[in-house]
């Protein structure tokens, strides 16, 4: 058996996740935001994939990706007024977003 004894602060320093961190979970999340759309397209829930693209175009257009930004809100548009999911579009924000997630230090492109 080990005992440990660690020192206790009535009130903790509160540091901010490094800025690199937050960033990467903000792309992290706007890729889940498409897959979760196509999900929900799929399962014949076309106002919550219209929802989930267009707050991924939100998103988008925020961190300043504007090309992404607009196929988004399009196809959001497009899913709303024919309840059909463009393979092209879906392709293009999958790997658009996806090519915005930094890959992990020391990892090639190819391991991606």
């Amino acid at each position: 058996m080990v005992d440990i004894a660690l020192p206790v602060v009535r009130e903790p320093t509160r540091s901010m996740p490094p800025a690199a961190v937050t960033e990467a979970l903000g792309k992290l999340s706007q890729y889940e935001l498409q897959e979760r759309a196509w999900q929900e397209a799929t399962t014949g829930n076309v106002a919550a994939a219209s929802r989930h693209l267009q707050v991924l175009s939100t998103r988008l257009l925020a961190s300043g990706q504007t090309g992404l930004a607009k196929v988004a809100l399009s196809e959001a548009r497009r899913l709303e007024n024919t309840q059909i999911v463009s393979e092209e579009a879906k392709k293009h924000l999958k790997y658009g977003t996806r090519a915005l997630i930094p890959a992990p230090a020391g990892a090639s492109q190819k391991q991606r």
